[in-house]
């Protein structure tokens, strides 16, 4: 029987000399009435209960290994370096056995290479990698990012109530409370652009010291490597997960040069739900950038999430990407898939080719002017805000950006609307204009132009709806059709500009020349089915567009994704029923008043 108190493992193991013995000698047994050996406290009555000293330490079995603590999985991906290359910690350097990556060995390194910088590791490694990654992200009661929200300023009601103990801040911060602390002052930088050496500022600590003096946040080191990889992980995950349940996604694929000259594309996912995320960035610097190029790297996204859960391709609509877009849907694989070119972008050469004419560019060239000239002097900036608040105007100057053109008729708008105070300010104040420096334009020469309002009005007469269409096609719940109505719209205040006789003929004539060129891009049978299925605009389309051309255009999609003959044909009569508005086709959009 073990005795109580003693590992039965271990029972009659050790003698009173210290020897090793087995649990059958003399020595561990209590049955011999010897001294020696491990007795009971049951055993010594008249003393206190003594602690076992046999499970104080271990004892070495003779030919078994010592074990000790199992190596972690993620090694079995890399190759350890001969040669001694060993770290002043006593770390071996290891190498990627996909990439041939060579770094120190540490666990959460190794992780974090295989899981976000690794290209050649295989998709199920990566995703394996990334769960772990993405498991030391704290689980928070909303996930803003995923569902494209803001967090509400009030805190919820779950939190609004506090324990007494909360007013007292004395108790230590838990391990996973420092997480969450941690996660959220991550999303504070990132979503607010603030850099990150900012967490490792004595005067932010300081504060933060004041609301929380036992938290002691991660420094700029940790956010950057750390928590900021693990949360990328996790959002990683959560965006393959939502491929994959809601399908129909499209990929949307830009590109531009940043402050680096470094040529970059972004690859973006819209999803039904009317929300975008990031796939990923790639860096086309040291490459050529021709379709095909281009191409292999749209198809490294389609196959990391399927084919099957794309449903477009959208880009913009240089030649290239023309191509690009041929050259995807012509593969097997996604043959269902829809290429249109961007509504958004050919709205915006159509606005840049119209401010580019020799008409319109002086004047926004004028009024840009201006507003520099007035917001870098102190004195005329101090005059002009005074007597526009005489004058009861509260529109400031505002200056344009030739990235957004909605901010050029913002700016020729602003200026406008100050034309009685500017001219005041020359007026009664001309000596607060200094000379301007050799070969640019007097700002107060051009505020006493009569011939620059009249342009400047006439301008922003014809840029006005223009600006409008462009913040209408930014919204999130825009649709195909709404952008096809809106290119529409446009087409109309463009006649009505060229009927028009105030306005240089040259320009007029510019316009419809420029507008027709992007409507051509725009003018695809994709938009005309759009319009025709929209319930809003099914009198438009029935107007402007060709039933048999928009049943064909149904009927090739419904084909590409797999349906056959009979259910095509079907396609096709309900269609007839739906535009004759015949039942069930004939309820209006909204049958219910409230």
């Amino acid at each position: 029987m073990s005795t109580p108190g003693v590992n039965p493992v271990m029972q009659g193991a050790v003698n009173g000399t210290g020897q090793a013995t087995s649990p059958g000698s003399a020595a561990g047994s209590n049955a011999s009435g010897g001294s020696s050996g491990v007795t009971s406290s049951t055993q010594l009555p008249n003393h206190q209960p003594q602690q076992s000293q046999i499970t104080s330490f271990a004892v070495p079995v003779v030919g078994v290994q010592k074990r000790g603590r199992p190596q972690n999985e993620i090694w079995s991906h890399y190759t350890k370096l001969q040669g001694g290359r060993e770290t002043a910690d006593k770390r071996h350097w290891v190498k990627c056995t996909y990439c041939a990556t060579e770094f120190k060995s540490r666990v959460e390194d190794a992780v974090k290479h295989i899981a976000r910088a690794c290209k050649s590791a295989p998709d199920d490694v990566k995703l394996n990698q990334l769960a772990i990654l993405a498991a030391k992200v704290p689980a928070s009661e909303k996930d803003y990012v995923l569902e494209g929200k803001r967090p509400k300023a009030d805190a919820p009601a779950s939190l609004k109530q506090k324990q007494i103990s909360y007013h007292v801040d004395t108790a230590s911060v838990l391990p996973q409370q420092k997480k969450i602390y941690d996660h959220k002052l991550l999303m504070l930088f990132v979503m607010r652009n603030i850099p990150f050496m900012v967490a490792s500022d004595p005067y932010f600590l300081d504060f933060v010291r004041a609301l929380r003096p036992n938290y002691a946040p991660a420094g700029d080191y940790t956010l950057r490597h750390s928590t900021l990889l693990e949360e990328a992980a996790r959002v990683e995950l959560a965006v393959r997960k939502k491929v994959e349940s809601q399908g129909h996604v499209t990929l949307t694929l830009d590109g531009w040069t940043d402050a680096w000259k470094r040529s970059i594309y972004a690859f973006v996912g819209s999803f039904p739900d009317r929300v975008s995320h990031l796939f990923g960035t790639e860096d086309f610097s040291d490459e050529k950038h021709t379709s095909e190029n281009i191409a292999s790297r749209v198809r490294i996204w389609l196959e990391k999430y399927g084919y099957k859960n794309f449903i477009c391709l959208l880009t913009d609509n240089p030649n290239v990407m023309k191509k690009l877009r041929r050259i995807i849907v012509e593969l097997p694989e996604a043959k269902h898939m829809l290429e249109l070119p961007c509504g958004m972008h050919g709205f915006s050469h159509f606005i840049g080719s119209s401010l580019g004419h020799e008409f319109a560019a002086p004047v926004v060239a004028d009024a840009q002017r201006v507003v520099t000239y007035i917001k870098a002097s102190h004195r005329p900036l101090a005059l002009l805000s005074a007597i526009a608040t005489e004058q009861k105007v509260t529109t400031g100057l505002h200056s344009s950006n030739k990235t957004r053109f909605t901010s050029v008729h913002d700016c020729l708008q602003s200026v406008l609307d100050n034309e009685r105070p500017l001219q005041a300010v020359v007026a009664r104040h001309p000596e607060a204009f200094a000379a301007p420096r050799r070969g640019a334009a007097d700002p107060k020469a051009i505020i006493q132009s009569r011939g620059f309002w009249s342009k400047l009005e006439t301008l922003c007469t014809v840029m006005q709806p223009f600006s409008e269409v462009v913040m209408a096609v930014q919204s999130r719940t825009a649709t195909l059709a709404d952008i096809f109505r809106y290119g529409i719209y446009l087409g109309q205040k463009v006649k009505k500009v060229y009927d028009d006789t105030s306005v240089d003929l040259a320009y007029r004539e510019h316009l419809v020349r420029a507008f027709n060129k992007r409507w051509a891009d725009m003018d695809k049978p994709e938009y005309h089915l759009a319009l025709f299925l929209h319930p809003h605009y099914r009198a438009a389309a029935n107007a402007r567009s060709k039933f048999s051309e928009i049943c064909r255009t149904a009927g090739k999609i419904w084909k590409n994704y797999g349906h056959g003959r009979e259910a095509v044909l079907k396609l096709t009569a309900e269609m007839q029923q739906y535009k004759a508005g015949r039942p069930p086709f004939d309820l209006q959009a909204s049958v219910v008043d409230f």
